[in-house]
C-alpha cells in the first residue's frame, strides 16, 4: 500500500497494541489473526479493499471489542470491528487523544 500503516504482521501489531492496551489479548481470538493487516488499512478510495476487510470482520467473535479499542484509543485509520474511520467519526464515539 501507499501508507506505512499496512504490512504489519500479526505479531508486530499485537506487540504494538499490547503497549497501548495490556488486555489486547482479545486479538488472539480475532478472525484476522495471522493475516496481513494491510487489508484493514486500505488506501483512500479503495472501497473494494474496505469491503473485503468488513467481510472478514462480519463474523469475528471479537469485533465489538476491536471497535471499542479503536474508539477508546482515538485510532484514526483503518477498519476496526468492521467499521471505517469515516463511519467511526460519524458515530461520534471516537475519543480524541491529545
Amino acid at each position: 500500500t501507499g501508507s506505512n500503516r499496512g504490512g504489519y504482521s500479526y505479531m508486530e501489531l499485537m506487540a504494538e497494541l499490547t503497549l497501548v492496551d495490556p488486555e489486547a489479548k482479545w486479538m488472539s481470538d480475532a478472525s484476522c489473526r495471522g493475516m496481513d493487516f494491510s487489508v484493514f488499512f486500505p488506501d483512500p478510495g479503495r472501497s473494494d479493499a474496505a469491503r473485503m476487510a468488513k467481510e472478514i470482520c462480519k463474523s469475528c467473535p471479537v469485533k465489538d471489542r476491536c471497535l471499542e479499542f479503536a474508539n477508546n484509543n482515538g485510532i484514526m485509520y483503518g477498519i476496526w470491528g468492521g467499521v471505517s474511520v469515516t463511519e467511526r467519526k460519524r458515530s461520534g464515539k471516537v475519543r480524541t487523544i491529545r
